[in-house]
C-alpha cells in the first residue's frame, strides 16, 4: 500500500483524508469490475484499519519489559509512549527503589520523583517509574509513568482499587475537598493493536479501570526545587492472568504536549502483556 495510506507515517490521518484518497482511486476500482457495495465495504474496512493503526503511532514499535528485578514472574511488558522515553533509539531509563538520578549518578532518586508525591495515592505493587521533562507554559517540567503489579483474584483486585480510592480521598480531603469528593473509578475500553498487519481483525479491546483527577501536585522545574502546580493524574488498572497491573500517568496541566501524552497513555494500556 502506498505511503498516502500509511497511518504509521501520518499521525494526523483522518477519515476525510482517507475518503479523498479512496475517491481518487475509485475509478480504477470500478474499471476492474468492483461493484458499489463491494467497493464501499473494502473502503470502510481499510479506513477502520487505518484509524485503529493511527492510535498507536505515538508508541515505540517494540514493547519494553516493566518488571522490577525482584519480580521474575509474570513478565509485564508494554509499548511505551515516545514522549516518555529519551529518544526513539535509546533504551528507556527505568527508575527503581534506591536508583540514582538520571542526571547525576552520585545522587539517589528523590521519593517525590520516583513515586507519586502526596497527596496523590501510592502505586500498589510498585515496580518502576519513568520520567521525562517536557516544555510547559512555566518552564520544563516532568511527566511520569509509574508501574505496579500485584497478584490478585478479581475480588482482591477490586479491594485493592477501593483501598487506592480511599487513600486518595483521605489525603486530598483536608486541602482539596472538591477533588476528593469527585474522585471515582470508571470503566473504559482501550483498543488493542493488531499483532501482525496481515491479521484480518485486531484483538478485542482491553477493559480498564480508570481513576482520573486534576489537582495541585508537586512538579520540579528543571534545575530548581519542586513546587505545586495543577496537574493531571490518571491511574489505570488492568486485570489479566491472575494479576492486576497499575499504570499511573502524571503530567502538568499546562504542558504543551498534554493531549498527545494522554492519547498515547490510552493507546499504551491496550498493548500491556502479562506472560
Amino acid at each position: 500500500m502506498s505511503s498516502a495510506f500509511d497511518a504509521s507515517r501520518n499521525p494526523n490521518f483522518s477519515r476525510r483524508q482517507a475518503l479523498g484518497a479512496f475517491a481518487a482511486a475509485g475509478a480504477s476500482a470500478f474499471a476492474a469490475g468492483c461493484g458499489v457495495s463491494e467497493y464501499e465495504a473494502r473502503m470502510n474496512a481499510t479506513i477502520e484499519d487505518l484509524e485503529l493503526s493511527n492510535k498507536f503511532v505515538r508508541l515505540m514499535p517494540a514493547a519494553t519489559v516493566l518488571n522490577g528485578p525482584e519480580l521474575k514472574q509474570p513478565q509485564v511488558s508494554m509499548r511505551l509512549p515516545i514522549l516518555i522515553v529519551p529518544s526513539r533509539t535509546a533504551p528507556p531509563v527505568l527508575l527503581t527503589e534506591g536508583c540514582a538520578t538520571p542526571e547525576d549518578g552520585n545522587k539517589v532518586m528523590p521519593p517525590e520523583r520516583l513515586k507519586p508525591p502526596a497527596p496523590l495515592t501510592d502505586i500498589p505493587g510498585f515496580q518502576v517509574s519513568l520520567e521525562k521533562f517536557l516544555a510547559t507554559a512555566g518552564g520544563n517540567r516532568p511527566c511520569y509513568l509509574y508501574v505496579g503489579v500485584q497478584k490478585a483474584t478479581p475480588s482482591e483486585a477490586a479491594a485493592a482499587r477501593q483501598q487506592v480510592l480511599d487513600q486518595l480521598k483521605m489525603r486530598m480531603g483536608p486541602n482539596q475537598p472538591a477533588v476528593a469528593n469527585g474522585a471515582a473509578w470508571q470503566k473504559i475500553m482501550a483498543p488493542s493493536p493488531k499483532l501482525r498487519s496481515s491479521d484480518p481483525v485486531a484483538p478485542p479491546p482491553v477493559a480498564v479501570n480508570l481513576l482520573e483527577i486534576e489537582c495541585l501536585q508537586l512538579f520540579e522545574v528543571r534545575g530548581n526545587v519542586a513546587n505545586e502546580i495543577t496537574g493531571l493524574f490518571q491511574l489505570m488498572a488492568i486485570e489479566s492472568a491472575g494479576h492486576q497491573v497499575f499504570l499511573g500517568w502524571r503530567i502538568p496541566s499546562n504542558a504543551f504536549d498534554r493531549q498527545e501524552f494522554l492519547d498515547a497513555a490510552k493507546a499504551a494500556v491496550g498493548t500491556v502483556k502479562i506472560a
